[in-house]
């Protein structure tokens, strides 16, 4: 039977964890310890982040003979169907937190076993099943697929000896990646290739590239970066210093030739792409800066099925691959081992790692509340470009009673992150057929006209622009005095235009006022909340510091991003509104002198930023902040023609001037109250005694402040 690990000896490592080796022998003794405390029969969903605690229990699951659930998504209503489908189970968490409604397990490492503690593997059946890894069906039910202890741990050796031959050595490796243990492809090669192949598995699981570089040079080597498209371009547009890398696997995406080069000519180590499926496995590779052609695995070859409805289907078999399994895409086929893929069938979507199908998203989409009619377009060409840009569906719904904010929400709840759509058009109807259907070329035509009219109709405000009442005045003052200049009067003309020019400047230096124009101070005060607002980011130091504290404390929140910041941190961007945040419009180059722009200026510069922001994360902002609040009267009629609304803040506290966080609490928890808008930096803020930005100090006892008064912090909404 196969054993559950390939280490021979108990102090060979078998993990690293932040500067740490986790030996053989320490990894038996925690698997023991949590095997102990799993159910003895049911099943369990890993939930552990940490990739050496994912192989504990992994192991623990094994030894005590219950499969593991991986499924494609964690959102509540995938997790209630789990718990409803699979009674008694449970979900194993690094920490305490949010899991579904399912009974928690909490990891523990248990005792540390004595270095002359007997070193028995365990052996396990091959025929066990070792996990149910999930794909979403169509009709929204999960549709698990076993896989079976003996096929996985012959496709972890055999993926073994591919990499040793790439490596050009018998040692160890260490396996670093960004993807995460309960994804296949994070599976198979982040956790049961170094685990079956007497190699060492990093516990981290970094994200953003200074990460994955701290996680690389925390890391002994040979070092092998498992990753993604996505993560490789940012990982090289960031042109940071990268330990030596020996290797680098790619999947989840088409890699593109131009991309494969640069991450191969800019981390110094040959990178092959990984081909497979959740049904299949992994079953392919080809190294994509050399050439097109795929080859299989040990004993796995391709075949072509019989056509269905007009197109060509094939199937893998053989080697691990376990039975006749239906692929997903079309090839052109060399061999039964060689191949060309020339992409997928119309109703899949491969999103950042992650597949389902069109018809699953639907189904969701329109199972929300308030949604009358809805429709995804996913173009047929729609895959990453050649930097492994992400695209997304667009969705184009009928629901009279919701609005986007609600919309995204609720779709939150039911679709993973990666697939939620970016833009969402609302429309009074679609164009469906007389059979009721929506064929992909109707929709190809709406996108394209959606598309053509956005320009016409951002540029068109539904009203026309109303100056403020003091603005009115103002206006008026100035024509009068105008007029006076042609006078003998002139000098009490001259007088007044000074006088009414400097009243103009002073309004424009009270952040808060609303003479120039909307100004957005406070929320409604009848809802227990609070908008929290971060400016002048994305920063790579901070922001993602406060994204997971935001994440830990359950807050949203409203990023006011500048325009170049957001170009040079476009992964930053992304990450703040997958994370349900919403981004603002904070200028393009945040100029100090943007108060004293003219018109036109002002109009480049703001609309620049809010290109930028849709550009890169597909959200279009709603609001609009001056830098440091400060403006003129020119800015009014350039947000209506923009469709931006001004907002400032009720109080703010000043981090950009003091590290002192007990200061900048009390400045922004004095006389606090429901609809209260907060202010906060990302960027430019000052630095506590400690040395870190004030903001990672004051956000704890902020958002507790907040919860002791009952208020919950949101997004910024009119």
């Amino acid at each position: 039977m196969p054993a559950l690990i390939s280490h021979r000896t108990p102090q060979a490592l078998m993990a690293w964890s932040k500067g740490r080796g986790i030996t053989a022998l320490d990894y038996l003794g925690a698997v023991r310890h949590m095997a102990a405390r799993l159910p003895q029969d049911g099943a369990v969903l890993n939930l552990c982040s940490k990739r050496h605690h994912f192989a504990v229990v992994l192991g623990a699951a094994l030894l005590r003979g219950v499969p593991l659930l991986l499924p494609s998504t964690r959102t509540p209503e995938m997790l209630q169907r789990l718990g409803q489908r699979y009674p008694g189970l449970h979900a194993v968490v690094d920490a305490p937190g949010d899991s579904g409604g399912l009974p928690q397990i909490v990891y523990e490492r248990g005792p540390v076993p004595a270095a002359d503690a007997p070193f028995d593997v365990p052996e396990i059946d091959g025929d066990q099943i070792a996990a149910y890894v999930f794909t979403s069906g169509s009709t929204g039910e999960p549709m698990p697929h076993a896989k079976h202890w003996g096929p996985l741990v012959q496709n972890a050796q055999g993926a073994g000896r591919r990499v040793r031959e790439w490596l050009g050595t018998d040692q160890p490796f260490t396996v670093t990646g960004t993807v995460p243990p309960q994804h296949m492809y994070g599976f198979e090669s982040t956790v049961l290739l170094p685990l079956l192949n007497e190699s060492v598995i990093d516990a981290s699981h970094p994200f953003y590239p200074a990460d994955i570089v701290a996680a690389l040079q925390d890391t002994p080597g040979p070092r092998v970066l498992v990753s993604t498209p996505f993560h490789l371009r940012t990982l090289v547009e960031a042109q940071l210093a990268v330990p030596p890398l020996s290797l680098q696997l790619s999947a989840t995406a088409p890699l593109a030739p131009q991309l494969a080069r640069q991450a191969e000519e800019a981390l110094g180590a040959p990178l092959l792409e990984i081909y497979g499926s959740t049904e299949t496995g992994q079953i392919a590779a080809r190294r994509c800066a050399a050439g097109d052609l795929w080859q299989t695995f040990d004993g796995i070859e391709v075949r072509a099925e019989p056509v269905v409805d007009g197109e060509p289907r094939f199937s893998a078999h053989g080697g691990h691959v376990e039975g006749v399994v239906p692929l997903s895409d079309v090839l052109e086929l060399q061999s039964p081992t060689r191949f060309a893929l020339l992409g997928r069938h119309a109703d899949m979507v491969n999103i950042a790692g992650k597949r389902t199908s069109l018809a699953y998203l639907n189904h969701q989409l329109n199972s929300i509340p308030g949604v009358v009619d809805a429709a995804l377009y996913w173009p047929q060409d729609a895959v990453q470009d050649a930097q492994g840009r992400i695209q997304r569906p667009v969705a184009f719904v009928v629901a009279p009673a919701l609005n986007e904010a609600e919309l995204q929400h609720a779709m939150r709840e039911r679709i993973d992150p990666a697939f939620l759509p970016r833009p969402i058009h609302f429309l009074a109807s679609l164009p469906r057929n007389a059979t009721g259907k929506l064929p992909q070329q109707a929709l190809a035509q709406l996108a394209l006209q959606v598309a053509q009219d956005r320009g016409t109709a951002r540029a068109a405000p539904a009203t026309r622009w109303k100056p403020a009442p003091f603005v009115r005045v103002s206006l008026g003052v100035h024509a009068l005095a105008g007029v006076g200049l042609l006078t003998p009067a002139w000098p009490l003309s001259l007088g007044a235009l000074a006088a009414n020019h400097a009243l103009i400047a002073a309004t424009g230096l009270w952040p808060r006022s609303d003479w120039l124009g909307p100004n957005l101070t406070h929320l409604p005060r009848q809802r227990p909340e609070v908008a929290l607002t971060i400016d002048d980011g994305p920063n790579p130091q901070v922001t993602p510091a406060v994204l997971d504290l935001l994440d830990t404390l359950q807050a949203k929140a409203t990023f006011f991003c500048i325009g170049e910041h957001v170009r040079q941190h476009p992964e930053l961007a992304r990450e703040i509104v997958r994370r349900g945040h919403a981004l603002g419009n904070h200028s393009q180059r945040h100029r100090h002198h943007f108060s004293v722009m003219g018109p036109g200026q002002l109009r480049r510069e703001i609309s620049a930023a809010q290109a930028t922001l849709e550009d890169v994360t597909g959200q279009r902002p709603q609001f609009f902040r001056a830098p440091a609040g400060l403006r003129n009267i020119f800015l009014d009629p350039v947000l209506h023609e923009l469709g931006l609304q001004l907002a400032s803040w009720t109080r703010r506290g000043f981090d950009t001037r003091t590290g002192d966080a007990a200061l900048v609490l009390r400045r922004l928890t004095r006389d606090l109250g429901a609809g209260d808008i907060l202010l906060l930096h990302d960027h430019h803020a000052a630095l506590s005694p400690a040395g870190r930005p004030v903001i990672l100090e004051v956000l704890p006892p902020l958002l507790a402040a907040l919860r002791a008064q009952g208020l919950q912090a949101v997004r910024l909404q009119a």
